[in-house]
């Protein structure tokens, strides 16, 4: 098992806001590659980042994304107090836009530089991250499905998003296609009569006609056709109803 050591510990003299004797200059692009990939390999992780399963066409794009979401992470978990938490994640926002303005400056951001361009990548999702992060910083509790969903619209939705949009593809089920206890992300297409039992559709889900969704949670940015029913389902705020559609026993969601 490769020995935990987190980002303040190596990196933060190195690459991070206040120069330093050991302060690194601007890097190129194969550097700021070669760094996002060592990261990814070296930094400990029940998972393995880049398995065989990632294409090698993606790999450098993969290895960028998670090295801006470990920072971040990192930042947040590891500066010693929430107040030089949130300092460093507002740090970590200001170089996320910095990018955004053409100055990519840290070897994070000068990776994903290409990446962006690359996959036609946009900045909002990576900001959403950093949002969750800072939120960890000042909320421990969720009394609602609302809050709890807020939260993963900062934290998981964009992660989907951004690997779905890293990987060029969406994915798509056929026609009457069953699935059950799942969660179901951005960009994720289901087929006519397709039943959805015990499950979470999340924001961009989008559902064909005449689909069955039984004992699920449908966020309010899921689109579920005309001639659909849901049963015993929890429906967020904002949730439009088409046309021709059955609902019954549903909580709707307070906004």
């Amino acid at each position: 098992m490769k020995e935990r050591r987190g980002i303040i510990e190596m990196d933060l003299a190195k690459y991070g806001p206040k120069p330093g004797p050991g302060q690194a200059s601007a890097v190129s692009l194969d550097e700021a590659r070669a760094y996002c990939r060592r990261l990814a390999g070296s930094h400990y992780e029940n998972f393995s980042v880049l398995s065989p399963l990632v294409p090698e066409r993606c790999r450098a794009d993969f290895a960028a994304v998670y090295a801006f979401c470990r920072w971040a992470d990192d930042l947040a978990d590891e500066s010693g107090s929430r107040d030089r938490a949130l300092e460093l994640l507002a740090w970590w926002r200001g170089e996320l836009e910095a990018l955004g303005a053409g100055e990519a400056r840290h070897p994070v951001f000068v990776a994903l530089r290409e990446s962006f361009a690359r996959c036609g990548l946009e900045a909002a999702p990576f900001g959403d991250l950093i949002s969750a992060f800072e939120l960890d910083q000042t909320k421990a509790r969720y009394a609602t499905w609302d809050e709890v969903l807020g939260y993963c619209r900062l934290s998981a939705n964009p992660v989907g998003r951004i690997v779905l949009r890293v990987l060029g593809e969406r994915c798509v089920l056929g026609d009457k296609s069953s699935v059950k206890r799942s969660v179901l992300g951005c960009d994720v297409r289901l087929g006519a009569g397709a039943k959805v039992i015990n499950s979470v559709l999340m924001d961009g889900v989008v559902l064909g006609d005449g689909c069955h969704v039984q004992s699920a949670v449908v966020c309010r940015g899921a689109v579920v056709q005309e001639r659909s029913t849901l049963k015993e389902c929890e429906v967020g705020p904002g949730f439009l109803v088409a046309q021709g559609s059955d609902h019954r026993g549903e909580t709707l969601a307070r906004s």
